[in-house]
């Protein structure tokens, strides 16, 4: 019954981790949609994922040792030392899902790293949208004072442009 179990939980993880995929993968089109919404719902969703997945982890660690316990393995055996312990049905099937789960993993890292640089970037890209526009902002017009309709703006006798124009 315990490995059972053991296998249950890590199918949960596996199901889980698919779900953390597809999420990620809507934040990865929301990042390069520049969807602020999808964005925060993905993310959002990502996290209580992430939380479901915390979880299983805890109860996949107490089937393991309930596991360990009843084949007389050592105590957080590695994966190779548990497949010894088991017979080749059963070590076939937790390496089907060792398989799968390292898949998942790998793609959901790659994901992630992704939509890490695209948001690294869209930070950027902002930062250098406000310097852009901070010295129009600190020249702004005083109090009814209007922009010219060139986009510029005279204070003190002195033009300020808004805009590089010389493009």
């Amino acid at each position: 019954m315990t490995f059972q179990k053991f296998c249950f939980l890590l199918q949960k993880q596996a199901e889980l981790l698919e779900k953390m995929l597809a999420a990620a993968q809507r934040q990865n089109f929301a990042l390069r949609r520049n969807n602020l919404a999808a964005l925060g719902e993905a993310t959002r969703e990502l996290a209580a994922l992430v939380g479901q997945m915390d979880h299983q982890e805890a109860a996949r660690q107490e089937a393991q040792r309930q596991l360990e316990a009843q084949r007389n393995l050592p105590p957080a055996a590695t994966f190779k030392e548990l497949l010894a312990g088991l017979p080749p049905a059963e070590a076939r099937e937790l390496t089907a899902l060792e398989q799968l789960m390292s898949k998942q993993s790998e793609k959901l890292a790659q994901l992630i790293r992704t939509n890490e640089l695209l948001t690294r970037n869209a930070l950027a890209f902002n930062a250098k949208l406000l310097q852009a526009f901070a010295p129009a902002a600190a020249a702004a017009p005083a109090p009814g004072r209007t922009y010219l309709a060139d986009g510029s703006v005279e204070m003190g006798g002195k033009m300020l442009s808004l805009f590089d124009k010389s493009i």
